[in-house]
């Protein structure tokens, strides 16, 4: 490893680095094992069947907008609050300049999709009046929950530059402590719709938590704030690009979840029940990492603005991924049987279900090898700003969800969009490698200020 590469390494090595790193790690257990509880005890109450299928299709069409517009903006919130302060600007105006433009863009973006989402779901999901009404029941009872997850989520990027980890990582179990609270004391009253209000109460829980402590530590008070939109507009060219990317990538996950509803009656919560092990699996072992590397390359970056070193810090955390997702699949590939029985063949989950859930899991777990080097990839480009990169990546990744579940679901069921899933990813990491490794042929061939070896971290 070259000098500079190795003071780059030296950083994220560092016993703040691998401090917080553990320390964020067991905060998004604590916090991620609570969320998977909640998904658990609707499969209990309500088990898996066309009521529970329209539940997690609003769920899903809510999610994906908000971490489109809320969680992608959030990593380029990080490394502008990073620029800003380097530069003596004031990061709290700034970001409640994005708090305030960004609720009216969810205020408009809603409402579009409220108004077309009947007429869509009717045309590709083949739902009677009866179906798309108790679908538009649960997305407008949620609709609120999209403002404070991506009001929760902004704010988090403040806390997340000053590495204050441990809040936005443990701060989801208050979130799903609230969910569980209002689904047990209103299920038998209202039903599946217990579970939307109580998501909704528990997001707003936690965006008031998140704001309180940002407060508390660097003095941000949330403020309505129009100012003139050329100042945002670096960060919007940036952030419009993930939001984009984003979008184009939470498409598959919609594109699944639609033909999932075409295979039968229950085949989508089965998916939905799998991915949430998967999701948990990736929390508790890897989004720790995700969380703190991109404050710490955005903070070394632009006080060195040093490509090389980062290019090798990389694939020192690409390997150390590895080390940990390797094994997890396996373990859990071989105990796929076990695990579905332990966690869901209890309450009003159908017994006959276990055994295809567990397939399916056994899939889609396979999907863990590749994620965590495909978030890394994409911090990498964030921090270097070529978000053009990510946005082509999930342009790839909508057309092949398309063609790999039209393909493999007629003949493999919901198994085939597990496995769809897992191809999904394996080919986009490819990609964006492949462009990582041309990016340092390139660089090798044209050296600049950011390699040069004058070039240092402070």
């Amino acid at each position: 490893m070259s000098g500079l590469a190795g003071k780059f390494a030296e950083l994220t090595r560092s016993r703040n680095y691998r401090f917080d790193t553990l320390m964020t790690s067991g905060w998004v257990i604590f916090g991620k094992s609570f969320g998977f509880f909640v998904q658990l005890f609707i499969a209990f109450f309500f088990g898996a069947n066309r009521q529970t299928d329209l539940f997690f299709l609003a769920f899903t069409i809510l999610l994906y907008v908000t971490v489109a517009i809320g969680e992608a903006p959030r990593r380029a919130l990080v490394l502008f609050i990073a620029e800003k302060t380097s530069c003596r600007d004031d990061p709290n105006g700034f970001l409640n300049h994005v708090l305030t433009s960004g609720w009216l863009l969810l205020a408009v973006l809603l409402g579009l999709i409220a108004a077309g989402l009947p007429p869509l779901m009717r045309m590709t999901a083949l739902y009677d009046e009866n179906a798309t009404a108790t679908l538009m029941r649960h997305f407008l009872l949620g609709a609120p929950m999209v403002f404070f997850i991506c009001g929760t989520c902004w704010v988090s990027g403040l806390l997340d530059y000053h590495k204050k980890f441990w809040i936005s990582a443990a701060a989801p179990a208050l979130r799903s402590a609230a969910a569980l609270a209002v689904l047990f004391a209103f299920r038998r009253h209202w039903g599946i719709y217990a579970a939307m209000a109580g998501y909704v109460v528990g997001e707003a829980a936690l965006f008031l938590v998140t704001v309180s402590a940002a407060r508390r530590i660097t003095g941000f008070r949330p403020q309505w704030r129009v100012g003139d939109p050329r100042r945002l507009g670096p960060f919007v060219s940036t952030a419009g690009f993930l939001v984009a990317a984003s979008a184009a990538a939470l498409a598959s996950s919609v594109v699944d979840r639609l033909v999932a509803s075409w295979v039968g009656a229950g085949n989508l919560s089965l998916l939905q029940y799998s991915s949430t092990i998967v999701f948990t699996l990736h929390g508790v072992f890897i989004a720790g990492f995700e969380t703190v590397l991109i404050a710490y390359w955005s903070e070394a970056f632009h006080s060195g603005r040093n490509r090389a070193g980062l290019r090798a810090n990389f694939a020192l955390r690409a390997v150390e991924t590895l080390a940990i997702s390797v094994p997890v699949c396996l373990i859990c590939w071989f105990f796929r049987q076990e695990i579905a029985r332990l966690l869901f063949l209890r309450g009003s989950f159908p017994p006959q279900a276990a055994p295809e859930l567990a397939e399916i899991f056994g899939l889609q777990v396979f999907a863990l090898i590749p994620w965590p080097i495909l978030i890394a990839l994409s911090h990498y480009f964030i921090v270097i700003r070529k978000t053009g990169v990510l946005f082509a990546a999930a342009l790839i990744r909508v057309v092949l969800a398309v063609a790999c579940d039209l393909a493999l679901a007629p003949r493999l069921g919901v198994r085939g969009i597990a496995l769809s899933t897992t191809i999904q990813t394996s080919l986009l990491a490819l990609f964006l490698y492949s462009y990582f490794v041309r990016g340092g042929r390139e660089a090798r061939t044209r050296p600049t200020s950011e390699t040069s070896p004058g070039a240092t971290f402070e």
